[in-house]
């Protein structure tokens, strides 16, 4: 490995390079990284504020991290964000093999390799849940456990109902202690409530936003979706994802009301039904200029939770939680049973006028590629339309470059437009 550096420090600089790209070039759109930029900005100087910092996985959802005044760090979101720096995850992945088979997903070896190499500073907790994957669990275990990092795992039912939700609601509570002990840092109810208030305000705006893609043509541009979705991982809970989110549903709500799309000739609506290109978000942008080929709605942009009612109360506000933490997207689609993938995906490509489907299936996923020829097959009895399937390693070039998945692309989208 190189010599130690600081990969949040690496990541500021690299929102704040954007930031002034923006800034020049295109000042209208500057808004769109902002958060971004403070988010990281934010987790940079956290330290140095005193800030508790709590690694955790992305189905913990963050409210209640903020409520406690500690920092969250998705680390999933992390690698995925690493990938997109010049030199990317790659040496860190790398790094983790040495220590790690190497057919754990590339965004949990990307923090176990960042973390063993000194370029991450390690956190005061970490906190993960039981689900959706193995990698997930055994990576932020393994971890914990070799730093001597004190870690809270919360046990996920498989099942979805209200006993289900009871059981996680207590272990919600669980966790508030846990992370009172280890960061010094005590729940406050009037924060709880504060917080939780900014999350049902998000939620309302992103189920807006989401409701007005269904529209022909599509409003909003593919990539939105991605960048939504590392917002709510990230900052479920603060007001600068509620602005965030107004600015873009006003943007498409006129849009809309104009009766004008995205693309200036929508040919084909896609549904993206499995996580995104990160090392190469501009697949989506290059589909949309060489095609006029748009994702309307992808796995990880379809947060669908709903808002908590009763905020007053605290057994209603972590009843609520228990319930959001199992609705994240992935976490929702790969919890089991294999209807709620199947269901969750005919939906989707029905609701948003899919012309076909895609699976861009990360290699590391078992889960997913144990099941994916069973979604194909519902999704073509129930609705008539194609699914595309292929495999990459959705951190790692490596494994398929970008060049090799714009072929396959290519070659699907032709024929769906002949």
């Amino acid at each position: 490995m190189e010599a130690s550096t600081n990969i949040l420090e690496d990541i500021s600089d690299y929102f704040k390079a954007i930031g002034k790209q923006i800034t020049e070039n295109m000042p209208e759109e500057k808004w769109i990284y902002d958060l971004n930029t403070k988010y990281y900005e934010d987790l940079y100087t956290a330290r140095d504020r005193g800030q508790p910092v709590v690694w955790r996985s992305f189905c913990a959802t963050p409210e209640l991290f903020y409520a406690m005044d500690t920092f969250p760090v998705c680390t999933e979101n992390l690698s995925g964000v690493l990938s997109l720096l010049p030199e990317g995850v790659v040496k860190y992945l790398d790094h983790a093999q040495r220590f790690v088979p190497d057919h754990l997903c590339g965004v949990n070896k990307g923090m176990i390799g960042a973390a063993l190499a000194g370029d991450l500073p390690l956190p005061d907790a970490i906190v993960h849940t039981a689900h959706p994957c193995d990698s997930g669990l055994v990576s932020f275990d393994t971890i914990a456990e070799y730093l001597d990092i004190p870690q809270f795992c919360i046990d996920t039912p498989y099942y979805k109902d209200e006993r289900s939700y009871r059981y996680l609601a207590r272990e919600l509570e669980k966790m508030v202690s846990f992370l009172e002990e280890h960061t010094g840092r005590k729940l406050d109810e009037d924060k709880l409530r504060e917080v939780v208030e900014n999350s049902n305000e998000a939620q309302r705006y992103l189920t807006k936003i989401n409701d007005l893609r269904k529209n022909v043509p599509c409003p909003l541009s593919s990539w939105f979706l991605t960048l939504n979705a590392s917002a709510c991982f990230n900052l479920s809970g603060t007001p600068g994802l509620i602005e965030y989110l107004k600015k873009q549903y006003e943007i498409a709500r006129t849009a809309v009301e104009e009766n004008k799309g995205h693309l200036p000739d929508e040919k084909i609506r896609l549904a993206w039904i499995y996580t995104p290109i990160f090392y190469d978000l501009g697949i989506f942008d290059w589909m949309e200029k060489e095609f006029g080929a748009i994702v309307t709605m992808d796995m990880m942009g379809h947060f669908s939770a709903n808002p908590i009612e009763n905020v007053s109360d605290r057994d209603s506000i972590f009843m609520g939680l228990a319930r959001r933490l199992t609705s994240v997207p992935m976490g929702h689609q790969a919890h089991g049973p294999t209807e709620i993938y199947s269901d969750w995906a005919i939906e989707v490509c029905r609701d948003y006028k899919a012309d076909a489907a895609i699976f861009a299936g990360n290699f590391a996923c078992k889960h997913a590629w144990a099941i994916i020829q069973l979604i194909k097959d519902k999704i073509y009895d129930e609705l008539g339309i194609p699914t595309f399937i292929f495999d990459l390693d959705f951190v790692d070039p490596r494994m398929k470059s970008s060049e090799t998945v714009k072929a396959q692309l290519a070659d699907f989208i032709t024929t769906l437009l002949n």
